[in-house]
């Protein structure tokens, strides 16, 4: 590890293969697409040896603020100086000392959320780095979880297509205050509760500026006991995270930093939470949309025999995937307008239906005007088939235009705030579709499991 470079790269948004062109050769397949700091904090995070190299050419408090933050984020490994490359070859050759179960247990967040401590084992933290773990048993009202993670971070599906166009509108001085306001969170790794999306948990994983949201299986409440695990020791654990009606749905992230402000971190957090009067009329079986969601889209798996209800808006558009032996019927798309002031501002309501997002423009669906036809009765079937025909998954986008008075002048926020266009339909199984061992599974390793587009396809 480069110890001159190391936060710099922590806190760059360039790709691996922008910087190292000399190492794309050894690089794993799709490795040369990731961010430098997200390579890094895995590399630290898995390796049983570090390294601090070029020692000579920083101070003593660097090498050891680097040493302490190296074993926050990896509190099992060795860690050892060097300078020039050079170090006792009898530590790092034939020491027997790397188990891949062992390592896969190493990260410091996930150390500290087996063993309720702080990723550095309590260790004195006179560098400054700290860490510690958010824990609630509300969920995150997705708009106001962007709001506050948009200024400190960049998603990673806008960094994916747009990183030297974020990294020019940050603005340095806005940067500063967020940093003197909560200090640096180089590291963020747990499991989140996303009101709106109560089936799936959410992966929460940020290295250095890129963070990302993502849906993983569906909370343990969600299916039968004995499905949970192997062990009766593994069940307990499971069963031990159950708390009330919600079961297990729970925030609990670790943060690992330099000069964290716990308090500032954690106060912002819970603003982001649930209020306790949403909390009265919130239910986990509400539809996906129901709550203005700015966040990565959502995915619907269209699979079995259901109805379907789902509520999209301008800047939150609904993905749906058809299984192979299912097929989707689109029947009614009904307008919601907010307020009376933003039926004058509206003249018309687009709602598309486009093949993935990288295709800006697809088959328009209905328009939908305020005050006048507010409603469109359809029967569309969607069917799974690949562009020869042939069966396959689909992927489809539902996607709300917003066509403004000529004078009527909004923020995209309020845009998506100023209406709503719920969408109702069913999903069926098709007549000739053979059932399988898994038709009556509830959940499915790729299936109903799956959302936000990371799913196999």
């Amino acid at each position: 590890m480069d110890v001159v470079n190391f936060a710099r790269y922590l806190s760059s948004l360039d790709r691996f293969k922008d910087v190292f062109q000399d190492g794309l050769d050894d690089a794993e397949e799709g490795e040369a697409e990731k961010s430098i700091s997200e390579l890094m904090v895995e590399q630290v995070e898995f390796a049983n040896v570090i390294i601090l190299n070029k020692v000579d050419l920083v101070s003593k408090e660097k090498v050891d603020t680097t040493e302490r933050l190296v074993k926050s984020l990896n509190p099992k490994a060795r860690v050892m100086e060097g300078s020039f490359g050079k170090v006792d070859l009898l530590n790092i050759l034939n020491t027997n000392l790397f188990d891949l179960e062992e390592a896969s247990e190493s990260p410091g967040w996930l150390v500290s959320l087996k063993e309720g401590l702080d990723a550095s084992h309590g260790e004195a933290d006179e560098y400054g780095v700290t860490s510690f773990i958010y824990r609630e048993r509300k969920p995150f009202h997705p708009y106001r979880l962007h709001s506050f993670l948009k200024p400190l971070f960049c998603f990673a599906q806008e960094w994916a297509s747009s990183a030297g166009e974020i990294e020019n509108g940050i603005d340095a001085e806005e940067a500063k205050r967020l940093k003197k306001a909560y200090g640096l969170i180089l590291r963020s790794k747990g499991s989140c509760w996303i009101a709106g999306r109560d089936d799936n948990e959410h992966g929460w994983a940020q290295a250095g500026r890129i963070i990302q949201l993502s849906p993983d299986a569906p909370w343990h409440c969600k299916y039968p006991e004995e499905e949970w695990a192997d062990s009766e020791e593994e069940i307990a654990a499971i069963r031990a995270k159950f708390d009330g009606e919600y079961g297990d749905r729970r925030q609990e992230v670790v943060f690992i930093g330099t000069n964290l402000n716990q308090a500032a971190i954690e106060d912002e957090l819970n603003k982001c939470l649930l209020t306790d009067e949403e909390m009265k009329r919130h239910a986990a079986s509400l539809p996906i949309g129901t709550y203005p969601d700015p966040l990565f889209p959502s995915l619907v798996a269209c699979k079995g025999s259901q109805s379907v209800f789902m509520i999209a808006r301008q800047g939150q558009n609904q993905h749906i995937r058809i299984f192979p032996g299912s097929s989707l019927y689109l029947e009614n798309l009904a307008l919601t307008v907010k307020d009376e002031d933003n039926e004058d501002r509206i003249r018309a309501v687009k709602v598309w239906l486009d093949k993935s997002d990288s295709v800006k423009q697809g088959i328009l669906l209905a328009t939908l005007r305020p005050g006048s036809y507010e409603q469109h009765c359809m029967a569309l079937a969607l069917l799974p088939c690949d562009e020869e025909g042939g069966e396959e998954v689909t992927n489809r986008r539902i996607r709300i235009e917003i066509i403004p008075s000529k004078e009527a002048k909004k923020s995209p926020d309020e845009w998506m705030m100023a209406c709503e266009v719920h969408v109702m339909g069913k999903i069926e199984p098709l007549p000739y579709a053979e059932k399988t061992d898994n038709d009556d599974d509830e959940h499915t390793e790729d299936g109903d499991d799956c959302e936000m587009g990371n799913c196999p396809m």
